[in-house]
């Protein structure tokens, strides 16, 4: 089962995605157009498009937050 649950407060966006075991997938994090910061484990950067960062994950537990650049 591939699960993923986000929370947005306060100028933060936290994203949790769960994979299973041999699968991969792309994960976009939204910026919001401003110079985020982007925070991940076990993940691999592949750029920004629009709005959004994009990463690349293989299976397990992945963790992002994004900050606005204001909040932290």
């Amino acid at each position: 089962m591939v699960s993923a649950r986000w929370l947005r407060d306060n100028g933060r966006f936290r994203l949790d995605v769960q994979l299973p075991a041999n699968t991969t997938a792309q994960v976009r994090v939204p910026t919001g157009g401003r110079k985020a910061q982007v925070t991940r484990d076990g993940a691999v950067f592949q750029g920004v498009r629009g709005d959004r960062a994009t990463y690349g994950v293989a299976s397990g537990r992945q963790e992002f937050v994004a900050y606005d650049g204001e909040s932290r």
